[in-house]
């Protein structure tokens, strides 16, 4: 046999016997961690195959297919192999075994959680970040990267409507935003001993964590009630903002829903900046849901008040189609975050450049940190606006359908308007006179069935003890034909449970 460079190996020469490596003629391998180009070829054009035939079946398949973790156990608990398999192989095996596991994420009929679909230019930039190896820290180690980054968060801030002063970075996601966030809050407030975080009962467990791990004790945490479309409640915050100063403790943040999780509930913007602006708090908009509904004219309406805000975290794997590990983080002030984030390292000195040259690193949490923007910009040179815009919009369309479904429907009752795609309601034929507990048991069962027996996905959750079915309509290939099918078979279990 012979090496990459055609020189004769023997076939007893030690290095031959190194555990994994085989002849070329065998899956195009041409040295220990190798491949001949031919091969690589190959395997890419099977591993695309096996997607895109993923995504012919998806429609026909059902939006959720897992597997008990016993019988996981016996098909994947398994030592290393010595010795490898033919690439092709384990890629399938890959792709049937272990990815088609679960949530499928971007099935039509996926309206469970906060579902995410992808763009294939999207899933193509990942794929090409991964091959190239980028560690976009500093601007030496990833200029071009870095640049393209710039352009995608200036996109971002002109969409908000933020002054040119503003900046930010790409993240894993929303929670990484929110931490990052809070600390870029903490620090402007003087890091305060006792400092208190205020946001809506409705706002996502994300903001919690952060709060907690940037240092704001549990108990301080402050939890405010909302109004009767789960909006939070400023009278309430200006009532607990008051009596904690007056208890000596410093307010360093609130932070507003621009699309909450459970209801798609966006807080009054407006008066929040308002009430931060007069108090010298922070607000920080968690955007991470709605936050791209701005680019469409409904989207920039709902969402007025929000360039008003110290920082904004987004998530382009939500409403603007992308794959997953695009989050968001701008600052009004970029000066912020680097205030916040940068520090001097050693290792690092020979790649600081001279003025205008950012460093990312100096703006997050993350040093070593993947090419996250290029996804985004890669769909929208291939796509334009346009197609985003329209796909948002009928997003918010079909939710409104069905709203409208469900209050012209005898068996269904809506719980609260719909809001950003998101539909909260519940069986409860002629807004029967049951008690709350018979109705729980009766949409438990209801949420059971569609479950097992349906091609569709959906979620549940609590609006005030109120157990409530919820639809989250993010995908731009759902049509009003999966929706409503989905609403029949809802109407059709909900009968059945209340005959039986």
């Amino acid at each position: 046999m012979t090496n990459k460079n055609n020189n004769k190996v023997s076939q007893d020469n030690p290095r031959d016997q190194v555990a994994g490596q085989r002849p070329e003629s065998v899956d195009g391998f041409t040295g220990e961690l190798q491949m001949s180009p031919d091969a690589m070829l190959d395997l890419a054009n099977r591993t695309a195959e096996l997607i895109v035939e993923r995504f012919r079946k998806l429609p026909e398949e059902h939006a959720w297919d897992g597997e008990f973790k016993k019988e996981l156990e016996d098909q994947l608990m398994e030592d290393p192999p010595e010795h490898g398999s033919p690439a092709p192989e384990v890629l399938e095996r890959a792709a049937k075994e272990i990815l088609s596991l679960g949530v499928r994420n971007d099935h039509p009929r996926s309206f469970a959680f906060i579902p995410s679909t992808s763009t294939w230019p999207g899933v193509l930039a990942d794929f090409l970040v991964s091959a190239y190896q980028v560690n976009q820290c500093t601007w030496l180690t990833a200029s071009g990267a870095s640049q393209m980054e710039l352009v995608v968060i200036d996109w971002i801030r002109r969409w908000l409507g933020y002054p040119e002063s503003a900046g930010g970075l790409m993240t894993s996601g929303g929670s990484a935003a929110s931490l990052e966030a809070l600390v870029a809050a903490r620090e402007s407030a003087g890091a305060p001993e006792r400092g208190t975080v205020y946001m809506s009962d409705q706002s996502h467990s994300a903001l919690i964590r952060a709060a907690r791990i940037m240092g704001i004790k549990p108990d301080r945490v402050r939890l405010i009630e909302t109004d009767s479309q789960f909006r939070l409640d400023m009278e309430a915050l200006v009532r607990t903002v008051a009596q904690d100063r007056d208890a000596g403790l410093c307010p360093v943040a609130v932070c507003a829903n621009a699309g909450a999780s459970s209801t798609g509930a966006i807080d009054p913007l407006e008066h929040l900046a308002d009430f931060c602006e007069a108090e010298g708090i922070w607000l920080h908009v968690d955007a991470a849901y709605g936050g791209f509904t701005v680019i469409t004219e409904r989207g920039k309406e709902l969402l007025s008040g929000i360039e008003r805000a110290d920082t904004i975290g987004l998530d382009a794997h939500k409403l603007l189609f992308q794959p997953y590990e695009a989050g968001c983080l701008l600052a009004r002030d970029l000066s912020t975050l680097e205030r916040a984030f940068a520090v001097r390292h050693d290792i690092l000195q020979d790649t600081v450049w001279g003025a205008n040259h950012p460093n990312f690193a100096d703006r997050g949490l993350q040093l070593s940190r993947s090419v996250r923007a290029l996804k985004i910009w890669v769909s929208v040179k291939t796509f334009g606006l346009a197609p985003f815009r329209n796909a948002i919009s009928r997003s918010m369309e079909l939710a409104a359908q069905a709203e409208a479904y469900i209050r012209n429907n005898e068996t269904l009752e809506m719980l609260i308007p719909a809001s950003l795609g998101i539909v909260c309601f519940r069986v409860n034929p002629d807004h029967a006179n049951l008690d709350e507990e018979s109705l729980e048991k009766i949409n438990r069962k209801v949420l059971a069935r569609v479950f097992w027996e349906d091609r569709a996905l959906m979620s549940s959750t609590l609006l005030r003890g109120r157990f409530s079915l919820r639809l989250c309509i993010v995908n731009h290939t759902t049509t009003w034909d999966d929706v409503r099918e989905t609403l029949e078979a809802i109407e059709r279990f909900g009968n059945e449970a209340l005959s039986d």
